[in-house]
């Protein structure tokens, strides 16, 4: 994976809904070097789930459920990057810079 290309949540779900520039750029490259964090497959997830808990009928709950099955699959044909120790120590530097800015 030398020259990794990361998808955050907004890029998975264009190309999950077929966009053909990310279809086109993503084609370039070796599908083993294209991967996506945890964080954006719980969100995928998260989202998936919010639908399904709000599903109003037989019928809209049938198809959010289509929808999850799909994006576990989308998730399983992607290198999925973990959520390291490393990357914690980042995000709890980042929580404190944004909670000094907004005390500016």
């Amino acid at each position: 994976m030398n020259n990794l290309r990361i998808l955050d949540t907004d890029h998975l779900s264009l190309l999950q809904r077929g966009n053909t520039l990310i279809r086109q750029r993503l084609s370039m490259f070796n599908p083993q070097d294209i991967a996506i964090t945890i964080v954006t497959a719980s969100e995928q997830i998260r989202g998936r789930m919010n639908i399904i808990s709000k599903a109003d009928s037989s019928s809209e709950l049938v198809l959010a459920y289509a929808r999850l099955e799909d994006t576990l699959e989308d998730i399983n044909s992607l290198n999925v990057l973990q959520f390291s120790e490393a990357a914690g120590n980042i995000y709890s530097e980042y929580l404190l810079i944004t909670k000094n800015l907004r005390g500016i």
